[in-house]
Order: structure tokens, then C-alpha cells, then sequence
């Protein structure tokens, strides 16, 4: 069989084994933290051969398309026809309209030269900006003011309740997102003492809410290592316990991120539970690898004997398992959707790579001296299924699996595809912000 020439293959060549793949390490980490791109792609997540994919492809940077946002500057004070609430009004248009990453054509605001009021008499048509250069002033100004934007912007840039205004607003594909909801939130925070409030949606301000909370999710992922590591502890009683499948684990997650940068694969924050995913099935292997070497060790062997026989047990199976699970991502690259598609790729080849994980932490562990304290099992786990008498039950677990499967299947029924509710997690993103109050 082959494992068992590998297994001592490993042993014979250990030190030349574990250099050769610490330098790849270090070469593949390098290329993670300097070269791997981390950015939202949504348009990766739609179908590309779809008309409507494409005909946003080929338009939007000429008649607005993925990028368009829509800003409400509300009056809490009162209506829109105030000059204090239309001069913070035009100061937050002529911010958005001067923003170095907006397309200034496709901008939209009632103060803008573009926004016409449009009147007619005795066979006249007066065309003329509806307050550009100035605001109103006279009280006549005012009226007049307030009947254009009745007649042609009420419910468009205005809202029914005409208590706030809107502007409409289409940014550059390399916007830095996360810099734009900065500035619209203090814009919103500037202006606030002038009773005016922002809300904004759209999917710039989506990815800035994701970028901004980036942060949080690899906070919640540390504190998840952490959980591992005392999870481990408890089990193995030992450091090396710990830290051997926590570094193997690493090694595969730097080996997936290192091979995505030499590609140039992008790795989508919304995706950054993938390596997450991909680190928790390496340390499931390599706690199989751990728990054969303990036991091996419980028996007097020395340490590349115990790495030898514990490589031959969980090769064949852990290899098995890799390949199955890695022919199950690749079946998604035949969707046509991009964002599945690299994730297909990636996890497939992410997955393969736990095989030479185990061999590099088998390498390693053959240089290391067995560890002076460790436990094999934990007995209240055996106590436990002891004392339940499953032997006396036997068909008891497939009875109670076939109903949980019944039952998953007739609530699948329930489930909902889709987005059922908008984007709200944005304080900006509150119902003033509904646009059935423009119409």
C-alpha cells in the first residue's frame, strides 16, 4: 500500500521534508500579505450571460447602473421650502456633486444647474433653473419655488410629505467605499444642528458598511481560535495537543490564501468565512493525526515510530474524505455565477492541500521529542455512551434520523430564497429612506 511508503518515506527524509515545505510556507505567506486582493466583487455574484448582467455591464457608466445611490437630506424642523434647511441642503449636494469618485453627469439635486423649472403662458415656455445659481430669496421666489417643485419633483426628488429632499448619485467602480459612508456620515453629523438628517441606500453604501465592519468579523474569528484552543487543551491534556493542529491548520490556510494571490484570485470579505471553513476541517484531520500518535506514544514508541504509524492509519481515510469533499466544490464551477465558480476552485484546491499539510506536520513532528504529558481519550465521553446502552437500541439512530430528515424536508418548504428584507443594518439606512416616499 502506499501509506505505509509514504509514512516512511516521511521519517527517512524528515528534515529535508520539513524545510522544503517551510520555505514554500514562508513563500506563500508573503504573497497572502502582499499580494492577495480583498475586495467586494457583487457583480461576481450575478449570472454574467444573463441580458440584464450585461446590459448593466455595457451602460451603467452612461445612464447609472449598480453604483447609484440615493441620499435623503430630511427637515425635522419642517418642510423643504426653508432657507436654512436648502442651504444645508445645497452645501451636502455640492459635496456629493464635487466628490472626486462620483460620476458628476449622472448627478441628481434640486440645486444643481441641470434642474429645470418649467413654465408656460400665452403661447411662452420658460425653461430656467429651479434654484441655481442662488436659492430663493423674496417671498414670491418662494412660491414660485415651491409650485415648480410641486408640479414636476414632488415624490421624485422631493418626498410626498415634502420634508425631505433627495439626491441621486452614481460612484466610480474603484470608489473607496468605506471612505464614502465616512463622509456622508459627517456630512449628516456637520449639518445636524441645522435640523437636517441623512439617510442613504444603495450598494455603495452596502460595501462600506461591509468594509467597516471587516474588523468585527476577524475579531470573532480570533475569539473563535481561542474556543478551539481550550477545546483542544481540555481533550489532549498537552501543548503540543494544541499547537501542532493549530499550526497545520495555519499552513493550510496560508498554502489556500498564498495559491489565490499567485492567481490572482480575489478573496470577497463576504467569503472571509471560507478560510475559516477550510482551517476547521485541516484541524479536524490533524486531530485524528494527534490522537493516533498519542497512542501510539501510550505504548512506548518512540516519536517517529508513533508519527509513522499514526500517518498509515488516518492517511487513507483523511485522503478519501479531501478528495470527496474537494470533487464536491468543483462540481460548483459549472455554475454560471463567478463568485461560485472561483469558490469552487478555491475550496477544491484548498482542500488538497491538507494532504501535504500532514505530511509537512508528520516532518515536523518526527524532529520533535515526545511530549512529557498527554491523555488519549476523554472517559466521560465513554462513560456517557456507556451508561445510554445504545447495543440494546440498535435501530433506534436510524429511526430517529429518517424523522429528522422527514421533518427537514417538509419545513424546507418554508424556506425563503432570496433577500425578503432590504438592507437596514445602517443606522443611514432607516425607513426615511423607503422610496415609496417619493413615489
Amino acid at each position: 500500500m502506499i501509506a505505509p511508503k509514504i509514512a516512511a518515506f516521511i521519517r527517512r527524509r524528515a528534515l529535508l521534508i520539513a524545510s522544503v515545505m517551510a520555505v514554500l510556507t514562508c513563500y506563500l505567506g508573503y504573497m497572502s500579505v502582499t499580494h492577495l486582493s480583498l475586495k467586494v466583487v457583487l457583480e461576481a455574484m450575478l449570472p454574467v450571460h444573463h441580458p440584464n448582467v450585461q446590459l448593466v455591464s455595457k451602460f451603467g457608466a452612461q445612464f447609472g447602473g449598480s453604483n447609484t445611490t440615493l441620499i435623503v437630506v430630511e427637515n425635522t424642523e419642517g418642510t423643504v421650502y426653508t432657507e436654512k434647511f436648502m442651504s444645508a441642503y445645497k452645501r451636502i449636494a455640492d459635496e456629493i456633486y464635487f466628490h472626486p469618485s462620483v460620476h458628476r453627469h449622472l448627478v441628481q439635486a434640486l440645486t444643481l444647474r441641470k434642474t429645470k423649472s418649467i413654465t408656460g403662458s400665452n403661447g411662452r415656455v420658460d425653461i430656467n433653473a429651479l434654484a441655481w445659481p442662488d436659492l430663493p430669496r423674496t417671498a414670491e421666489e418662494w412660491a414660485s419655488f415651491q409650485g415648480a417643485v410641486r408640479a414636476a419633483y414632488r415624490g421624485t426628488l422631493v418626498s410626498d410629505d415634502e420634508k425631505a429632499g433627495m439626491i441621486i448619485a452614481d460612484f466610480k467602480d474603484d470608489t473607496n467605499y468605506g471612505d464614502l459612508v465616512t463622509t456622508i456620515d459627517a456630512l449628516g453629523a456637520k449639518e445636524a444642528g441645522n435640523g437636517v438628517k441623512i439617510h442613504m441606500v444603495g450598494r455603495p453604501v452596502l460595501l462600506g458598511i461591509i468594509y467597516g465592519d471587516l474588523h468585527t468579523t476577524l475579531r470573532l474569528i480570533g475569539i473563535s481560535l481561542l474556543f478551539s484552543c481550550l477545546i483542544l487543551y481540555i481533550y489532549f491534556r498537552s501543548w503540543m495537543g494544541v499547537l501542532i493542529p493549530i499550526v497545520t491548520a495555519a499552513i493550510g490556510t496560508v498554502w489556500g490564501t498564498g495559491a489565490m494571490a499567485l492567481v490572482g484570485f480575489n478573496l470577497d470579505p463576504l467569503l472571509i468565512i471560507l478560510p475559516v471553513f477550510v482551517f476547521a476541517i485541516v484541524l479536524s484531520h490533524c486531530v485524528q493525526f494527534m490522537s493516533r500518535i498519542f497512542e501510539q506514544l501510550e505504548i512506548d514508541a518512540s516519536m517517529p515510530e508513533a508519527v509513522e504509524h499514526g500517518l498509515i492509519q488516518v492517511f487513507v481515510p483523511s485522503i478519501t474524505a479531501i478528495v470527496a469533499a474537494a470533487a464536491g466544490f468543483f462540481v460548483l464551477t459549472l455554475i454560471g455565477v463567478p463568485s461560485l465558480q472561483i469558490l469552487g476552485v478555491i475550496c477544491g484546491a484548498w482542500l488538497l492541500a491538507i494532504g501535504p499539510a500532514l505530511m509537512f506536520i508528520a516532518a515536523i513532528l518526527c524532529l520533535m521529542p515526545p511530549p512529557k504529558r498527554f491523555r488519549t481519550r476523554t472517559t466521560w465521553v465513554e462513560t456517557i455512551w456507556r451508561k445510554a446502552k445504545i447495543r440494546r437500541v440498535p435501530y433506534l439512530f436510524p429511526i430517529l434520523m429518517g424523522l429528522c430528515l422527514v421533518g427537514g424536508i417538509y419545513e424546507s418548504r418554508y424556506v425563503v430564497i432570496g433577500d425578503a428584507v432590504g438592507v437596514i443594518a445602517h443606522p443611514l439606512v432607516t425607513a426615511a429612506a423607503d422610496p415609496r416616499a417619493f413615489g
